[in-house]
C-alpha cells in the first residue's frame, strides 16, 4: 500500500533535545491521528487510554462501564471505507466498504502500527485532572488501573480527545418512574438476546434508535419507535448501489444554492420511500437538516414489525401515551436512543464555555477565550459526512498551532466567529446537542484546510490537470483531496484518489457476472426500425387468420364451453388444507357439490402452518420468512386481507388470514384433521363414472378407510420433497449439511463460516439472515440473478407497479432496455457479482431487501458454481476456494411429486408435468382430477391457486367442458418445448407463469375475466384503476360466475388499505413550505432584470416606451409567481 513514507526515526534519535511537550487523552479515532500529527510536528507525546487497547469507541466490549463508550455488537459505520480513511492512508481494498467495528477497528490498528503510534500510548491510564500549573503550562494528574499508582506531569499543550459519546442523554418523561419494566439507554444495549418475543418502545430516531430498532424487530414481539421530530433516511446505498457519500459528498453537489436545489433533493430523499407515507417525515419546512442513516427501517414499518409514533406524553405503569392521545399498553422494555451530552469532568468549568448544548469553540477546536491557545478539542463534532477526515483534519490544524505555524484570530474575533454560528444553528435547526454539533462535511474540511493550507487548489488542476479536476470536483470528496498540496502533502494522493471506484467495487467482485447482458438488449428496437411495413402487413395478415381461420388448438384453448348444466350432488375430496385446499373446498361449495377435505395436520395453513421442527414429506418454512407479494395482491378475490394487517406479512399474519377465511366461510366443518391420504386409485366403474376410491389414515386412532369419491383435488403443494443435487466430494464433507427445508433460524449458526448454494428466495434470505450471525456467508449461484426489492419508488410494494394490465400491454422486447435499467437502478448487478451471464431476461429473478446490502456490508461473498468439496473446504468453478467452512445449506428448491398417485396419472418428464394449463392430467380420460398449486408465478400465488380451484371445481360439476385430450396432449408438448428454450432446466422454471396472464387465461375459460371494453364506456374513472393500477384479485369477482357485490369497493380502497398500517404517526405538514421560495426568488430577479435591459434596450434605440408599462412589468410577474407559490 502507498502511503506517507515521511517517518520520524529521527524523532526517536533527537527525542531528549525536545522541550515541548503534547498530552493527549484516549487512543480512538481522534487519539491516534494527534499523536501522529503531533509526532510530525516534532513534538514529544504521551497518550493517556484508559482501556487496554486503541480504539476508543470501536474496542468492542461484551459489557458496558459507567463514564465509558459503548457500542452495540451491530454496528457498523455509517460511511464508505473511500470516505472515512485518514487521508494518507486508505482503508485496505480488501475490506467491505461499510465496516462493522471489528474492521474498523483493524484498520485502526493498521494505522497505528504503520506510523508506529504505540510506543506513545500509555494503556489503562486514566485521566483524573488537567489544570494549569503555575508556570502556564498543563499539569497532569493520572491514575494507573492495574496497579492504583497516581502520577503528575506537566505538558505545554493538551489534546482532548475522548469524544463526546460516553454521557448519556436521558430526558425526563411524566410517569416514567411509576413504569415497571425495563427502562435503558442505547448506551447500554448490546445485542438483541433478552429481549425475544418483547413489546419494545425505543425512544429517539436518530442512526442508533434505528438501528436498534431494526435489529428489535427481527426477534422483539413488535417495537414501537416514539420520534418528536421526525426524520428522513437515507441508505447506505445510492443510485445503481453506489455508496451513497459517493454522490452526495462532492463538491459539485455541495457548490449549488440550496434554495435552487432544495425541490431536488426533496424528491430526491422521498424516491425511495414517501416519508409521509410510512409516518416517517418531519412536520416542519424542509430543510435537509434530520436524516438518519438506516437501511432496514422502512422495510420494517412495511412488515408491520415496527410502528412509528409521535412523542411520548406519560407513562403509566405498563404502557405509554403518546401526544397524538394515542395508548400503547403492555410494554416491556423502554429504550432511550435520545443521543449523549457532553462533558470534560478532568477540566475546570472555566476553561470550556458550554451553554445549552453549546460549546463555545473556535471551528469546534479551540476554547474562544484561551491566550496562548495550547489546549485542542479534537472530535466535539456531528458532520453531514464522515468523521474521520475531520478529526484528522483538526489535529493536524491543532498541531500547527502549537508549533506555531498557524496562527489564531485574536479572542475577540474567535468569539464573534463562534456567535455568529450559534445564530446560524439556531435559525437551521431544533435545540438539541446533536444540532449544535453540525457541520457539513467539505465545507468544514476546506474552512480548515484553507488555515493550514493544504486545502486542494482545484483551479490550478483545472488548467494544468483537467482529468484529476474532474475527479476532485464532480466525484466523491476523499480525505487524500487534502494531501495533494500543501504542508502533509503526501505523493501517494493523487493515485488514492484515481482508485476510489476500483476499491470500492474489488470485495464485490467474487464472480463473473453479466457477461453477454448486454446482448441483443436493442435487438427489438432494430428490427422494428427496419422492418416497420412488414411488421404492419404481419399485422393485417394475423388480424385476417385469427378472425377467418383459427386453428383448432388455440380455439380449443379460448373459446368457453360452458354448458350450465347442474348435475347431481358430486363428492369431491380435497387433499390438503393450505392456501389451495382451502379454496378447493370453498368453491366445491359454490359449485353445489360435497367437498371433504383431509389434512394430516391438526390446523389449516398447510406450508404456513410454523412449526419448530421440520418433518420428512412435510413442508416447511423458516421462523422469518415473510410473503414476497403485497396483501393486496396475495388475498383471496372475495375475501380481501384486513386493512389492519401489514402489507408483507410475516408466516403468523399469513396463517392467521387463512383462519379468518375458513371461519368467515365455515369450511372447518368439512376437514378431517390428523387425516393422511395414502392412496388415490380408480374406482372399478372410473370409465363410466371417473370415480376413485381414496384411501386415508385417521393419525389420531391410526386406522385406515376407504371411501370413493367422484372428482379429486390434490392441494398438497410441491414444497415438500428437497430436492438435492449431486457435488463432487460432499461425501468427504465434515461439517454441516442440510437443506433450507430443514432450516428453522439462525441460531446453532452463530460465529460460523457458511456456504449456501443457490439464489433463490430462499437461499437470499436465510444467507441475509445468518450474515448478521455467522463469522461469514458465501453464497454459491449457478445462473445468477436480478434482485427485486420489494418496494419500488416512493416505498409503493413493488408488485403494484408490476403486476398492471397496461405494463402486460407494452411487449417486452421494447420494454427490455427499460426493465434493464430499471433492474439494475438501485443495485449495478454486475458490480455486486450478481448478474447471470448470458443475454438479458427476467427469468432469473429474486426477491430481497437484504442481499445486495449484505454485500455491500461485505457480511456475504457471492461466488459461482461449486466444483468440489474437501473435508472443510470448497473450490468452485473460478478455481477460488473458501477454507474452514463449518456448515453447508442446501437452497436447490423442491422436486414434486404424489406419493399417493400412480406415475401413470401425472407424466413427468424433465421436470415438466404434462399437465393441461398446470391443472388437468393430459393423459386422463376422465377429468375428475386436478393438481392445485404446480405453479411458480411471477407475482402472488393465492390468487392462481383460487382461480385454478374455481375452473377445477366448474369442471367437476359440468358446468365448463376441457378440450379433446389429443389437444390438451400438443399443447402440454408445446409448452414444454418453449420452456426448454426459455428458460434453465430445474424443477423451479418448469412450472413459471406470469400471474396476471395465467389468471386472465383461466378466468376467460370460466367466464369471469372482466369486461374492460364495458368499464372503458360505463365507468371511465374505475376503468383506469383496473387498466394502470395493480390487478388486485377482486378484479376477477366483478363478472360471470362467482361475481362479488364488494369487489369494485375492495379494488377503489387498495391505496387506503395500503398505507393504513402505516399511519401510525401524523407526517409530512409543512414539508413542502417555502419549497420553491429559490425558484421564485429566481425567477423574479430574472424578470426584474429582463425589464431593466429592455428599458435600457428602448432608450438607447430612443424608440417611444411607455415607462408605466415597463414599471408594472415585474410587479405583475412577481404577483403571479406569488399567487403561483401559494
Amino acid at each position: 500500500m502507498a502511503v506517507n513514507t515521511q517517518r520520524r526515526d529521527s524523532h526517536r534519535d533527537e527525542k531528549y533535545k525536545m522541550t515541548k511537550r503534547v498530552c493527549v487523552v484516549g487512543a480512538g479515532v481522534a487519539g491516534l491521528t494527534s499523536i501522529k500529527n503531533s509526532l510530525e510536528e516534532g513534538f514529544d507525546v504521551v497518550c493517556y487510554e484508559k482501556d487496554t487497547d486503541i480504539g476508543g469507541l470501536w474496542n468492542y466490549h461484551t459489557t458496558v462501564k459507567e463514564g465509558d463508550t459503548s457500542l452495540y455488537n451491530s454496528c457498523s459505520i455509517n460511511t464508505s471505507k473511500e470516505i472515512s480513511c485518514y487521508s494518507d492512508f486508505p482503508i485496505p481494498k480488501e475490506f467491505p466498504n461499510f465496516m462493522d467495528h471489528k474492521h474498523f477497528k483493524k484498520y485502526l490498528k493498521l494505522y497505528a502500527d504503520h506510523f508506529d503510534l504505540l510506543s506513545c500510548i500509555r494503556f489503562q491510564t486514566l485521566v483524573e485532572k488537567i489544570e494549569k500549573s503555575d508556570d502556564n503550562r498543563w499539569k497532569v494528574r493520572t491514575q494507573n488501573s492495574k496497579s492504583g499508582k497516581n502520577s503528575t506531569e506537566l505538558f505545554d499543550f493538551v489534546m482532548v480527545c475522548n469524544g463526546h459519546l460516553h454521557e448519556p442523554n436521558k430526558p425526563t418523561f411524566p410517569g416514567l418512574n411509576r413504569f415497571k419494566g425495563k427502562v435503558m439507554h442505547t448506551r447500554d444495549y448490546k445485542t438483541f438476546h433478552g429481549y425475544e418475543d418483547k413489546r419494545i418502545l425505543v425512544i429517539g430516531i436518530g442512526n442508533s434508535g434505528a438501528d436498534v430498532a431494526c435489529e428489535l424487530s427481527r426477534h422483539a414481539e413488535h417495537v414501537y419507535v416514539s420520534t418528536r421530530r421526525g426524520s428522513y433516511i437515507q441508505q447506505r446505498a445510492g443510485e445503481y448501489g453506489v455508496p451513497f457519500d459517493h454522490i452526495a459528498l462532492n463538491r459539485y453537489s455541495q457548490s449549488l444554492p440550496w434554495d435552487i436545489m432544495r425541490p431536488i433533493h426533496y424528491n430526491k430523499i422521498n424516491y425511495k420511500y414517501k416519508h409521509s407515507n410510512y409516518g416517517l417525515a418531519p412536520n416542519f419546512r424542509f430543510d435537509g437538516g434530520v436524516v438518519t442513516v438506516s437501511d432496514d427501517l422502512p422495510n420494517r414499518i412495511l412488515y408491520g414489525t415496527i410502528s412509528i409514533k409521535s412523542n411520548v406524553e406519560k407513562f403509566t405503569e405498563n404502557g405509554v401515551i403518546f401526544d397524538d392521545g394515542s395508548m400503547v399498553e403492555n410494554i416491556d422494555v423502554v429504550v432511550l436512543a435520545t443521543g449523549f451530552t457532553y462533558s470534560f469532568p478532568f477540566l475546570d468549568n472555566s476553561i470550556i464555555e458550554v451553554d445549552n448544548h453549546f460549546s463555545y469553540l473556535y471551528e469546534l477546536v479551540f476554547p474562544v477565550d484561551m491566550e496562548p491557545s495550547t489546549l485542542a478539542v479534537v472530535g466535539l463534532v456531528q458532520p453531514f459526512g464522515s468523521l474521520a477526515p475531520i478529526l484528522e483534519m483538526q489535529a493536524r490544524w491543532a498541531s500547527m498551532v502549537f508549533s506555531g505555524k498557524c496562527s489564531l484570530p485574536s479572542p475577540t474575533e474567535r468569539r464573534r466567529v463562534v456567535e455568529e454560528r450559534r445564530q446560524f444553528l439556531k435559525k437551521k435547526y431544533v435545540d438539541s446537542p446533536r444540532y449544535s454539533l453540525q457541520v457539513y462535511f467539505i465545507a468544514y474540511l476546506d474552512t480548515i484546510s484553507s488555515k493550514i493550507g493544504c486545502k486542494p487548489n482545484l483551479l490550478k488542476y483545472f488548467f494544468t490537470d483537467p482529468k484529476l479536476w474532474y475527479k476532485l470536483y464532480f466525484g466523491p470528496a476523499t480525505p487524500p483531496q487534502w494531501r495533494l498540496n500543501g504542508p502533509g502533502k503526501w505523493d501517494g494522493a493523487r493515485k488514492a484518489i484515481e482508485n476510489v471506484q476500483e476499491n470500492t467495487y474489488y470485495p464485490m467482485k467474487t464472480r463473473q457476472s453479466g457477461a453477454g447482458e448486454l446482448e441483443g438488449l436493442y435487438d427489438g428496437w432494430i428490427k422494428w426500425l427496419k422492418r416497420f411495413i412488414i411488421f404492419i402487413l404481419v399485422l393485417f395478415l394475423l388480424r385476417f387468420v385469427f378472425s377467418n381461420g383459427y386453428s383448432a388448438l388455440e380455439g380449443s384453448q379460448l373459446v368457453v364451453l360452458c354448458t350450465g348444466m347442474n348435475m347431481t350432488k358430486k363428492k369431491v375430496c380435497v387433499i390438503g388444507a393450505g392456501v389451495a385446499g382451502l379454496a378447493g373446498i370453498k368453491n366445491s361449495l359454490d359449485e353445489g357439490m360435497e367437498p371433504v377435505c383431509f389434512e394430516k395436520d391438526d390446523e389449516v395453513g398447510g406450508l404456513w402452518n410454523y412449526k419448530d421442527e421440520s418433518k420428512e414429506g412435510d413442508p416447511s418454512i423458516y421462523n422469518s420468512c415473510s410473503i414476497n407479494t403485497s396483501k393486496e395482491m396475495t388475498c383471496y378475490s372475495d375475501f380481501p386481507i384486513p386493512k389492519e394487517f401489514p402489507n408483507f406479512m410475516a408466516h403468523r399474519h399469513f396463517k392467521r388470514y387463512l383462519q379468518l377465511y375458513a371461519e368467515h366461510f365455515k369450511l372447518r366443518n368439512y376437514i378431517r384433521f390428523r387425516h393422511m391420504i395414502m392412496s388415490v386409485e380408480q374406482a372399478d366403474d372410473f370409465e363410466e363414472s371417473g370415480r376413485r376410491v381414496v384411501t386415508y389414515k385417521n393419525l389420531a386412532t391410526n386406522t385406515t378407510n376407504k371411501d370413493i369419491f367422484d372428482c379429486v383435488m390434490v392441494c398438497n403443494g410441491h414444497l415438500h420433497e428437497p430436492f438435492i443435487p449431486t457435488f463432487k466430494g460432499i461425501a468427504n464433507f465434515t461439517g454441516r449439511v442440510l437443506h433450507t427445508h430443514d432450516y428453522k433460524d439462525f441460531r446453532g449458526f452463530e460465529g460460523k463460516r457458511v456456504l449456501v448454494i443457490g439464489i433463490g428466495n430462499s437461499a437470499s434470505d436465510v444467507a441475509s439472515e445468518l450474515s448478521r450471525h455467522a463469522e461469514h456467508v458465501y453464497m454459491s449461484t449457478r445462473t445468477g440473478t436480478y434482485v427485486i426489492q420489494r418496494t419500488t419508488d416512493q416505498g409503493v410494494p413493488f408488485d403494484h407497479k408490476a403486476m398492471t394490465r397496461y405494463g402486460l400491454t407494452v411487449p417486452f422486447w421494447l420494454m427490455k432496455p427499460f426493465a434493464f435499467k430499471r433492474l439494475n437502478s438501485r443495485f449495478d448487478h454486475t458490480k455486486y457479482s450478481l448478474a447471470p451471464n448470458g443475454k438479458f431476461g427476467l427469468s432469473v429473478v429474486t426477491i430481497s431487501d437484504d442481499l445486495p446490502t449484505r454485500i455491500l456490508y461485505g457480511t456475504i461473498t457471492v461466488k459461482p458454481n461449486v466444483k468440489e468439496f474437501a473435508a472443510k473446504s470448497v473450490t468452485f468453478e473460478d478455481g477460488t476456494t473458501a477454507d474452514n467452512l463449518d456448515a453447508i445449506i442446501l437452497a436447490t428448491g423442491f422436486k414434486f411429486s404424489f406419493p399417493f398417485l400412480k406415475d401413470s396419472i401425472v407424466r413427468i418428464e424433465s421436470h415438466f408435468p404434462y399437465l393441461h394449463e398446470l391443472v388437468f392430467p393430459v393423459d386422463l380420460s376422465r377429468p375428475t382430477l386436478a393438481i392445485i398449486g404446480l405453479v411458480q408465478p411471477f407475482g402472488a400465488l393465492p390468487p392462481i391457486l383460487e382461480m385454478q380451484t374455481r375452473w377445477a371445481a366448474r369442471v367437476f360439476s359440468g358446468n365448463c367442458q376441457l378440450p379433446p385430450a389429443s389437444v390438451m396432449k400438443l399443447m402440454a408438448t408445446k409448452k414444454h418445448e418453449f420452456m426448454k428454450n426459455h428458460f434453465p432446466e430445474s424443477p423451479k422454471y418448469c412450472l413459471q407463469i406470469h400471474a396476471v396472464t395465467y389468471v386472465d387465461k383461466i378466468a376467460g375459460l370460466i367466464g369471469c375475466k372482466p369486461n374492460l371494453t364495458k368499464y372503458f364506456f360505463t365507468a371511465p374513472m374505475f376503468w383506469s384503476k383496473l387498466f394502470f393500477g395493480p390487478a388486485a384479485p377482486p378484479q376477477w369477482r366483478l363478472d360471470g360466475p362467482g361475481k362479488w357485490d364488494g369487489a369494485r369497493q375492495a379494488i377503489e380502497q387498495v391505496d387506503e388499505k395500503t398505507w393504513y398500517p402505516l399511519q401510525t404517526r401524523r407526517a409530512g405538514e409543512g414539508t413542502t413550505r417555502g419549497l420553491y421560495d429559490g425558484w421564485i426568488w429566481l425567477i423574479s430577479r430574472s424578470v426584474l432584470f429582463s425589464s431593466a435591459i429592455y428599458g435600457l434596450y428602448c432608450l438607447k434605440t430612443q424608440k417611444d416606451i411607455n415607462i408605466d408599462s415597463i414599471r408594472s412589468l415585474p410587479t405583475q410577474a412577481i404577483s403571479l409567481l406569488t399567487k403561483w407559490s401559494l
